[in-house]
């Protein structure tokens, strides 16, 4: 009974990718389409969530501690009921800035932000808003999908970059963003 009334956050992830243009097979890098599957996960048993529009912003490393925007994308707010899992596929264009995506191995940064209400029962009592935003890193290879084939968690907080020539304060902590932020240092990312 008094786990009803907890409210707990809902839980974002990208749970695919899809980049045509890193794809080999198709012979052709001019698709610029990126196309996406958000995993939205309520853990509430008591409450329904009320999103609004959840805007997504992407970015592609250039080097350890620098990125390039790729393109951003909205999905138009939704309710979930208590205690479900929804997916929301969307797309965005690859900005022109960009260019010409031509690599083995890219890694992205997605972010996302949005604000939600959470509702009681059958008798519309709203609780509160919460303004939600987070993002993760992601890994694609030259088969144009994340290298990971688990949903990715977009976290609360961003993921502290640790520029390559850090080495000494990576050895004295041992995180997994001073391992991401090596293992960036070694990646070469090339845009025509």
């Amino acid at each position: 009974m008094w786990q009803t009334l907890l409210v707990k956050q809902p839980r974002l992830y990208i749970d695919y990718i899809y980049v045509p243009a890193l794809n080999k097979s198709l012979h052709s890098a001019l698709n610029n389409t990126v196309f996406f599957t958000l995993k939205l996960v309520n853990r509430n048993m008591g409450w329904g969530v009320q999103y609004d529009n959840v805007n997504l912003s992407s970015e592609a490393f250039v080097g350890p501690d620098s990125t390039r925007p790729l393109g951003n994308a909205t999905l138009e707010g939704f309710y979930q009921g208590r205690w479900r899992e929804g997916l929301k596929h969307g797309s965005f264009l690859a900005s022109a800035t960009t260019g010409k995506l031509t690599t083995v191995l890219s890694f992205w940064r997605v972010d996302f932000a949005t604000a939600v209400k959470y509702k009681k029962g059958k008798y519309r009592v709203w609780y509160t808003r919460d303004r939600l935003q987070g993002g993760a890193n992601l890994e694609i290879d030259d088969s144009q999908l994340m290298v990971n084939w688990k949903p990715v968690r977009l976290g609360d907080s961003p993921v502290a970059i640790i520029a390559s020539g850090s080495r000494k304060h990576c050895e004295l902590s041992n995180s997994a963003h001073c391992v991401l932020g090596l293992s960036l240092s070694l990646v070469v990312i090339l845009f025509v």
